[in-house]
């Protein structure tokens, strides 16, 4: 068996996966690989299922890692703490850092490059970390699909020297699901969480205030029993979204 996978100590689930799913067995391979490949890697972590995966695999492959998550005013606090949950339950070291996206006059006024500004920020404070601790690597949770859509984020990455193993081991969102449910990750199944800027139409001023009353509405039906929520400002009408 490759000398990375062995590390996973998931001999007869891989086994299973090689018989019934071998194209995604082959990129499991190619991403153990590739992390692998580094000693000391940090990992820009939000949370979810695709930075999720290359959190806990960095942890199993690497001789040292880091998860660094950013603590902002566009992320639910619940967000941040089950970020904080996953790493302390896998026995993953993690710091968080102010991630301050509202000092940024270019974030707020919300034009189509947002994300630049506000990963841009973020990038900058990871690497910060990462040039005091002799720290080899910074990977983020990006994945194949995502190289289809707009994503200014995914520019910021590249301006920061941030790794994406996960693109380059070409997995899907799909692929993570099934890989990550073999490995027994609670997240899974967890719904997609695009920050609460995105809750924004472009060229509508982003404040704390707004971000706030977006993240109580959401709780509010996440409340009633929905994962998948979405609400939409559109100043005095907020436009619902839940899962099917």
């Amino acid at each position: 068996m490759n000398p990375a996978l062995g590390k996973l100590g998931i001999d007869s689930e891989l086994s299973k996966l090689e018989e019934n799913a071998p194209a995604v067995a082959k990129k499991l391979e190619q991403l153990c690989n590739n992390i692998n490949s580094y000693d000391k890697a940090i990992v820009a972590f939000s949370g979810g299922a695709d930075s999720a995966l290359v959190a806990f695999l960095t942890k199993k492959l690497t001789e040292k890692s880091l998860c660094v998550i950013g603590d902002s005013p566009t992320i639910p606090p619940k967000e941040v703490e089950s970020a904080v949950d996953f790493c302390s339950k896998h026995d993953i070291d993690y710091k968080v850092i102010p991630h301050e996206v509202l000092e940024n006059g270019k974030f707020c006024d919300n034009n189509p490059d947002r994300c630049y500004y506000c990963k841009n920020i973020l990038y900058q404070g990871i690497n910060r970390v990462k040039e005091g601790g002799e720290w080899d690597v910074v990977f983020d949770g990006s994945n194949f699909e995502d190289l289809g859509d707009h994503r200014p984020g995914r520019i910021a990455g590249e301006d920061n020297g941030i790794q994406s193993p996960l693109v380059d081991a070409e997995l899907v969102k799909s692929d993570i699901r099934t890989i990550s449910k073999l490995l027994g990750l609670e997240t899974w199944d967890k719904p997609q969480m695009a920050c609460l800027s995105s809750r924004f139409p472009y060229g509508t001023n982003i404040t704390e205030e707004t971000l706030g009353k977006i993240d109580l509405a959401e709780n509010i039906i996440k409340g009633l029993g929905y994962r998948d929520v979405r609400v939409r400002y559109h100043k005095n009408v907020a436009r619902i979204e839940i899962g099917k």
